[in-house]
């Protein structure tokens, strides 16, 4: 009798581990990879983006700050103001950016502002966690967005951003970690390093 009830208390903790896998929403997913990259003092990764074309770079990133690094542009954000570097025309436009603006820069920020900005739906939790976003503001410039999560990381492995333009971008995440404390000069455009580069200053 004693071990009938060991099984039966057994599967009654599969059963209902189980159902606590499953009944995970797409909120609870974003809530918990949002919370990784506010308690990570950096983060680093490494990417292919897939738009009119196939391009590798890197993206740093601590707090709202972060630097996006490939062969045709290089953004630094030090939170308020950015700075876009393109080496072909050698020139530099600093502006200051709307946080709408950031999404279509730096795609982890979507990920922050997941709860004011999007509704959020879970498309998929058997292979990895796969969400789909929609904004919540009619004009927005993005219409949908599509993420994977890791779902014992909830990093992402691969962002797809839809435009209003209909002009679609893929960005799969080849690799990612998390750093240590970034000095800020890390996040702000150097011109000594620049020589001869035209300032653009668009404030």
């Amino acid at each position: 009798m004693i071990k009938e009830l060991r099984h039966i208390l057994f599967f009654i903790v599969l059963i209902a581990s189980t159902i606590s896998a499953n009944a995970i929403t797409a909120n609870e997913i974003l809530a918990n990879a949002s919370n990784k990259y506010v308690n990570s003092k950096s983060i680093s990764a490494s990417f292919n983006i897939i738009d009119n074309g196939s391009e590798a770079g890197t993206i740093t990133i601590a707090g709202n700050k972060f630097v996006i690094k490939t062969s045709q542009l290089s953004t630094w954000f030090d939170g308020k103001t950015q700075w876009s570097y393109s080496p072909t025309a050698n020139e530099v436009n600093i502006s200051e950016p709307t946080a709408e603006e950031l999404q279509q820069i730096n795609p982890f920020a979507i990920i922050g502002s997941f709860r004011n900005d999007y509704n959020a739906k879970l498309m998929d939790k058997n292979n990895g966690y796969r969400i789909s976003l929609t904004p919540k503001k009619k004009n927005h410039a993005i219409t949908n967005i599509v993420i994977n999560f890791n779902p014992t990381t909830y990093f992402p492995s691969l962002i797809v951003i839809t435009t209003k333009n209909n002009n679609k971008a893929t960005i799969k995440i080849k690799s990612i970690s998390v750093g240590n404390t970034l000095p800020t000069s890390t996040f702000t455009f150097n011109a000594t390093k620049y020589p001869g580069v035209e300032i653009i200053d668009l404030r």
